[in-house]
């Protein structure tokens, strides 16, 4: 019985190694201390819903693959094709009106598919 414990465990592990390489995380960390340019969030005082539904106004899910493009995605994609419907009420389900996460991963990566920094993607996207 040990042996099977010992073996479903050694495969246990090894799955788990070959799903982080299938579907690495692309986000480096980094200290917000350090960024000149961030600014602390302004506390929204008073009552607020307790849910918020935004998912009429994004892009359909995507899919990064086994890049490390998530913070591209997150800045890219998500956060820049809402606001560019924020200002322009452009249609999210147009493919045309979304914004390339690959674009801006590969502005941002130096040449390495070994993830990126949010202050640099969030310094792309204008």
């Amino acid at each position: 019985m040990r042996r099977y414990v010992i073996v479903a465990f050694a495969l246990l592990v090894s799955y788990a190694d070959l799903m982080a390489e299938l579907h690495p995380v692309g986000c480096l960390p980094e200290d917000p201390t350090k960024i000149a340019w961030l600014h602390k969030a302004r506390v929204i005082v008073g009552p607020t819903r307790s849910e918020v539904d935004l998912s009429p106004f994004m892009p359909p899910v995507g899919n990064q693959q086994t890049q490390g493009s998530c913070v591209a995605w997150a800045v890219g994609y998500y956060h820049k094709t809402y606001q560019e419907w924020f200002e322009h009420r452009w249609d999210v389900n147009d493919s045309t009106h979304r914004f390339s996460p690959a674009f801006i991963y590969n502005q941002i990566n130096g040449g390495v598919d070994e993830g990126s920094r949010f202050s640099d993607a969030l310094k792309m996207p204008v």
